[in-house]
């Protein structure tokens, strides 16, 4: 005679013989997602795995069978698939974009206005940019006049002219 082991709410119950199991499972005290084993040393199951024990209460004939729980055969082992060559081709593509411009008008003669020819400086210019400051300082040195045109120049010159070409 078997001994039946019931798992529920984190409890175990047991051991009891199967007219036992089939008595809660009549009650409803014992439900198909409950788990039972049989035996103490054998793994833990669904009770709607254990053949008989539910299946009469959906024919409502009271019958108490021996039972025994039927795992479910396990899938064959898948086997590897061939090891298929791989083959890459690898190209090499150059795309020649036109430079962006990466300096800004308006801030290159705001900056040679405040400074003479910092504005050239900014656009990567800097011996253009080294020229215009001594000219202008000289400019201003031996006369107003001709240090502003100069001046005026330097600020008109740091905003045209592309430095990328």
């Amino acid at each position: 005679m078997a001994e039946w082991y019931v798992r529920q709410g984190g409890k175990e119950h047991g051991p009891m013989d199967a007219a036992r199991l089939k008595s809660l499972a009549q009650q409803g005290r014992l439900k198909p997602d409950s788990h039972v084993r049989k035996g103490a040393q054998t793994k833990w199951s669904s009770a709607s795995n254990v053949k008989g024990l539910f299946e009469e209460l959906q024919h409502s004939v009271p019958v108490v069978v021996e039972a025994e729980i039927v795992e479910p055969p396990e899938p064959p082992p898948m086997a590897e698939p061939a090891a298929q060559p791989v083959h890459v081709h690898v190209t090499q593509q150059t795309v020649v974009a036109a430079p962006q411009a990466k300096w800004n008008r308006l801030l290159a003669m705001l900056l040679s206005l405040i400074i003479p020819g910092l504005g050239q400086c900014y656009k990567g210019q800097i011996i253009n940019g080294a020229v215009w400051f001594f000219l202008t300082i000289i400019g201003y040195v031996t006369f107003i006049f001709p240090g502003a045109i100069l001046h005026i120049c330097c600020v008109l010159g740091a905003g045209m002219g592309d430095p990328y070409r």
